[in-house]
C-alpha cells in the first residue's frame, strides 16, 4: 500500500492558507478557544486527542502566517455522516472570508470520506 501523500497547504482568496492542524498548533488552538468562547472550550488535552486518536479532521486557516481559525469535523464509523464539532475564527480575522474557507474545507473533507452530509454537533450551530 502506498504511503499517504503529504498534505500541501491550500491557498484560498485574500491570503488565507488552509492546512491540516498538527500537534504544534495546539497552543494556538487553545488560545483561540479562550478568545472565541466563554464556555464549552476545547482543552489542550481534547485537541491532542482529536488530532491523534479521534476519528476526526481539523483544518486551520492562516492569514499572514498566523492562525486565524479552525474547523473540526468528527466522522461516525459505519455512517456516511460528518459532524461539524467546532469552528472558530479570531476576532481580528472576521470579515476576511476565513469562516467561508473553513466551511468549504470541511465540505471537501467530508466528500473525500464519502460522507453524504455534515450535521452540526449542537443546536446552536443551526
Amino acid at each position: 500500500m502506498d504511503a499517504p501523500a503529504e498534505a500541501v497547504p491550500a491557498r484560498t482568496g485574500e491570503g488565507i492558507a488552509l492546512r491540516p492542524a498538527g500537534l504544534a498548533d495546539v497552543p494556538a488552538l487553545t488560545a483561540l478557544e479562550e478568545i472565541c468562547f466563554e464556555t464549552d472550550r476545547l482543552t489542550r488535552r481534547q485537541f491532542r486527542y482529536m488530532l491523534t486518536r479521534a476519528h476526526a479532521a481539523t483544518q486551520v486557516a492562516e492569514v499572514d502566517g498566523r492562525l486565524a481559525g479552525y474547523v473540526l469535523l468528527l466522522f461516525s464509523r459505519g455512517t456516511s455522516m460528518a459532524r461539524l464539532y467546532s469552528i472558530a475564527v479570531a476576532p481580528d480575522a472576521r470579515g476576511l472570508g476565513v469562516a467561508r474557507a473553513l466551511v468549504q474545507a470541511a465540505e471537501s473533507l467530508a466528500r473525500e470520506r464519502a460522507c453524504a452530509c455534515i450535521r452540526p454537533a449542537s443546536a446552536w450551530l443551526l
